[in-house]
């Protein structure tokens, strides 16, 4: 596995403790858990996604407290296994990150939320559950393409994010109000609750400037993805949509993971760090033939 590639292994790794670390809190193990993360997930589904959803949020209470305990050993079980060194404890370390990963987007999250009204990049969609699948199948089956990967990844998701933006932004704001709710510091809760306020008064513009701004995204990573403009421009929409739309995702006491932004962030780290120690001056009288290059002496 490359240098690259390790790196964000231990990231991701040293994600699932933080993840693990959060399952611990005390208000995990109570009803608060139930009706602050889980009961959430089921409403405004479909139907057959409710059934689903009901049948597996309904194991989970069955086993109560031991069923938060075994989710939290196993998260920092998959951390310290994607932070060892050996191939073979760190390979296992992927293959339960992407199953388990799995399970929590499809039960903990509903699907990250994708069949929402409300789905957008701002409240969180496609879910971090999912991001966690995307990368460990790419240190799985494809770790010598992390850089190519990385790229396709941020591409995916604002092209998603364009998507969802046309779909589903005038449900944006009643959601950001609702999550402005829950207990957190004023000065993490008033922005989202302004920018919630702002989005359901005006719904058709904050659609627009939303989408606008994801598209713009889209098409800076399609045509000019190793600029430091897009870099740029992505770092601050990404720490703007984690601070104003998702609380950071780790507050309240009942916060699960850091959401979505780390995870896209660390394919902006790998663009980033792939293309600055190759960055060459052309010398003067460069030619892109090879042979006239053997002519004028630069090889």
């Amino acid at each position: 596995m490359g240098s690259v590639a390790t790196r964000i292994r231990q990231v991701l790794g040293i994600l699932w403790v933080v993840d693990g670390l959060l399952q611990c809190q005390p208000a995990m193990f109570s009803p608060l858990f139930w009706h602050q993360v889980l009961q959430p997930v089921v409403v405004g589904q479909p139907p057959v996604v409710l059934f689903l959803l009901r049948e597996g949020i309904h194991l989970w209470r069955e086993g109560g407290i031991w069923a938060n305990g075994l989710a939290a050993f196993l998260q920092l079980g998959i951390g310290g296994l994607l932070l060892m060194k050996r191939p073979g404890w760190y390979r296992w370390g992927l293959w339960l990150s992407l199953g388990w990963a799995l399970v929590v987007w499809i039960f903990g999250e509903g699907f990250g939320g994708l069949l929402l009204p409300s789905a957008s990049l701002l409240t969180g969609a496609p879910g971090s559950a999912l991001l966690y699948v995307v990368w460990s199948a790419i240190l799985l089956f494809a770790p010598d393409t992390v850089e190519s990967a990385a790229i396709a990844l941020m591409r995916g998701y604002w092209g998603l994010g364009l998507f969802l933006g046309q779909v589903a932004g005038r449900h944006m704001g009643p959601a950001l109000i609702q999550m402005a709710q829950s207990p957190q510091p004023a000065w993490v809760s008033r922005p989202e609750y302004l920018l919630g306020h702002w989005l359901t008064v005006y719904p058709g513009w904050g659609r627009e400037v939303m989408t606008g701004l994801w598209g713009v995204l889209a098409v800076l990573w399609t045509t000019f993805p190793r600029h430091w403009s897009t870099w740029a421009l992505t770092g601050w929409v990404l720490a703007t949509m984690w601070w104003t739309g998702m609380d950071f995702g780790v507050l309240g006491g009942t916060g699960t993971d850091p959401n979505t932004p780390p995870l896209v962030a660390m394919a902006l780290a790998v663009v980033i760090g792939s293309t600055m120690p190759g960055v060459r001056r052309q010398p003067r009288g460069f030619t892109p033939f090879p042979a006239m290059r053997r002519i004028v002496g630069h090889d």
